[in-house]
């Protein structure tokens, strides 16, 4: 993997969970290997501004099946998105971006935010190394 991608992908991954470190704990999400957080619905509001500056990209369940390939594939890792799940990315142009789930619970009171790294041009094994250095940025 090119160390400039990287790079960059630490410093903004640095950069988006240090936004929210007052407001989310991230955890390693032990379901699917990447970074998890859990909060108040009533914090969504708060959390969703400051993450839309970074994930510029993003989809719903209407919207989804008209997203680019690779998108629908990372976003169907999670389950199919359902009436007010989103999927957001950084710009997902390049090869090398950020993916972020956000999913309010059916309960109505909680809301899972994951966030994991994703490259277009490298193999799921080198993803993997990829993910546990994310995971890293984190703290984690």
């Amino acid at each position: 993997m090119q160390e400039l991608i990287t790079n960059d992908l630490e410093a903004l991954s640095k950069e988006i969970s240090g936004k929210c470190r007052d407001i989310l704990r991230w955890k390693k999400d032990d379901r699917f290997n990447i970074v998890l957080a859990e909060f108040d619905v009533d914090k969504l509001h708060i959390i969703f501004s400051e993450l839309k500056k970074y994930f510029i990209n993003s989809w719903d369940a209407n919207t989804i099946k008209s997203s680019p390939e690779y998108i629908q594939l990372n976003s169907e890792r999670y389950g199919r998105l359902h009436t007010d799940q989103i999927f957001c990315t950084t710009n997902s142009d390049n090869n090398t971006f950020i993916y972020c789930a956000i999913w309010p619970w059916s309960d109505g009171l909680t809301v899972s935010i994951r966030l994991a790294p994703y490259d277009k041009t490298i193999p799921e094994e080198e993803l993997d190394k990829l993910r546990e250095q994310f995971r890293g940025w984190f703290g984690l």
